[in-house]
């Protein structure tokens, strides 16, 4: 190998090397799955967080919760929404985004790909993050994020945190089409 290439190649290699490591592009993770009818959902977690998932109605916050992700911080509760109608729903993700915009709080935001909406709910004390499930027509996902120390404060300076972010733009969700029942 020539010299010059020799020169260039190795501080080059060594730089990404190093910033690969110091920005955390290795982090080790743990793969949360959640079915539901006919949706799959998984989230990426980082490991450090340690988060633990109840399907313990006795750690929602509200009734249409069906999971709960837990860390020392923060919670992020799962609802897979169907009746949607008290919100202008109706099958329509678009009607329902409309719905939410004249809210406070509300932001349309991006993650995994997925293009959503953000509100803080006041009674709750909680983000509310809606992303659309493509192939459904019924359904919408809703991640409602709370501080653990359940304070208005708490809940939107955690929202910001690496942590939380990161953990919504690790989000996978996939509708499976039911099959249809042949008569004879």
């Amino acid at each position: 190998m020539n010299n010059k290439i020799k020169k260039i190649l190795f501080p080059t290699l060594l730089i990404v090397t190093i910033l690969t490591l110091t920005t955390g592009c290795f982090e080790k993770r743990t793969t949360i799955e959640h079915k539901e009818d006919n949706i799959d959902l998984k989230i990426n977690i980082m490991e450090k967080l340690k988060a633990k998932v109840s399907k313990d109605i006795k750690d929602f916050k509200s009734s249409r919760e069906s999971a709960m992700i837990m860390t020392k911080n923060f919670n992020i509760s799962i609802e897979i929404n169907k009746d949607m109608s008290y919100d202008e729903y109706k099958g329509s993700f678009e009607k329902l985004k409309k719905g939410h915009s004249k809210l406070k709080d509300y932001k349309e935001v991006t993650y995994s790909g997925l293009k959503g909406f953000q509100n803080y709910n006041e009674s709750y004390m909680r983000y509310e993050v809606y992303l659309p499930i493509k192939g459904s027509n019924d359904r919408c996902l809703q991640l409602n994020i709370y501080s653990t120390l359940n304070r208005d404060e708490e809940t939107k300076k955690q929202y910001k945190t690496k942590e939380v972010q990161d953990t919504l733009n690790h989000v996978k969700v996939k509708y499976t089409k039911p099959k249809e029942n042949k008569k004879k």
